[in-house]
């Protein structure tokens, strides 16, 4: 994730000649941003497999429509007006407004501290859900060996009684 925003970030900005008026906060939000998705998207995958990438492209569409990066959100249909303000990409693509055009401190503090907020939230419910996992799993394959042992006990007692009836 941070490699790949590096990368894109000074793609964008070479390649496109974008002016950028602070570049600590260019590039920082470029992995903020990153990081923030990635963290989404690897709660959806993790958890809800082949669903979580539905899920995902789906939410990566109505981001595209709603977050304000093409047209003004006041121009859009009610139902993005409603989403917008959830939208990860709303305070990405604000960030990266600050960073392209100018630095106000009060935009750039809310912007980051939700994508921090985002990053932080969906790591938390990936590892929570990742240990839950886990121990199911263990739990399981406890079972699954007390039976197995049973099965082996059992085996073990009735070949015990077949040789002493063959004594």
């Amino acid at each position: 994730g941070i490699v790949q925003a590096i990368l894109l970030a000074f793609v964008l900005q070479l390649l496109l000649g974008f002016e950028v008026t602070n570049l600590f906060v260019y590039y920082g939000s470029c992995i903020l941003i990153s990081e923030a998705f990635l963290a989404i998207i690897m709660f959806l995958f993790f958890n809800f497999q082949d669903v979580g990438k539905f899920l995902a492209l789906v939410f990566l569409v109505l981001q595209l429509a709603s977050c304000g990066g093409t047209f003004p959100v006041q121009t859009e249909p009610g139902i993005y007006q409603a989403v917008y303000p959830f939208m990860p990409m709303t305070y990405s693509v604000d960030l990266l407004r600050e960073s392209f055009v100018s630095i106000n401190s009060n935009f750039l503090i809310k912007d980051i501290s939700i994508l921090i907020g985002i990053l932080v939230v969906f790591n938390a419910l990936t590892l929570i859900t990742s240990i839950l996992k886990s121990k199911k799993e263990k739990k399981l394959q406890g079972n699954e060996i007390a039976i197995n042992n049973d099965k082996t006990v059992k085996k073990i007692s009735k070949n015990s009684k077949n040789k002493k009836e063959h004594k």
